[in-house]
């Protein structure tokens, strides 16, 4: 990026007629005008291709998605699971296709023929 492409300019207005003092003046940022231009242009690009980039689990970041959403959910499901474990409880956390459950099945299926709980 060039120096002073963001570069912005400060000036001071009045807030009364009367200006007695520092702090009767309103301090306003003028920004260069190429600079918002190309961050505008950027920002909408981004926008356009970030949802095809960010996996569908992905909460933050995109519109209309929150991080709350899955902080609310985990919390729900803590506190219904704590009712729920015992010593010989097992969670398993894998994508759904069907080679992976397959996988799955098969070692239950090994486990049980192990410990005779068939």
């Amino acid at each position: 990026m060039l120096p002073n492409f963001n570069a912005n300019i400060v000036v001071l207005i009045p807030k009364t007629p009367d200006v007695d003092s520092v702090s009767q003046f309103r301090p306003i940022t003028l920004a260069n005008f190429k600079f918002k231009i190309i961050s505008k242009i950027l920002t909408d690009r981004l926008a356009q291709i970030l949802p095809s980039i960010i996996s569908t689990e992905q909460r933050g970041f995109i519109k209309g998605r929150q991080i709350k959403d899955c902080i609310c959910l985990t919390s729900e499901g803590i506190n219904l699971l704590h009712l729920k474990f015992f010593g010989d409880d097992v969670m398993v956390f894998c994508k759904g296709t069907a080679a992976n459950i397959g996988v799955l099945a098969n070692l239950f299926q090994s486990y049980a023929n192990i410990y005779g709980q068939v």
